[in-house]
């Protein structure tokens, strides 16, 4: 519901200049993975990765989960 309300410019992403990761599930359906894909594109430094699951793979694999965002940490300390 907050998607349809932004009113803000995403070509501003291209001045965060800071390292990012994308999670998406392997199953996580087709509108959340295109917000995903635009995310990517308009980001300077973006890492992604991709857990098993649907939306909620972070919550539901959170060992996994952790153990991918304390590489990407530890990739851009």
């Amino acid at each position: 519901s907050v998607m349809a309300d932004h009113a803000d410019d995403v070509r501003r992403l291209k001045n965060f200049r800071r390292p990012v990761l994308i999670v998406t599930g392997s199953k996580t359906i087709s509108f959340h993975r295109r917000i995903d894909d635009i995310l990517a594109t308009h980001l300077h430094m973006v890492e992604r990765a991709e857990l098993p699951g649907d939306h909620g793979a972070p919550v539901a694999l959170q060992a996994e989960f952790v153990s991918t965002i304390k590489a990407f940490l530890m990739r851009h300390r």
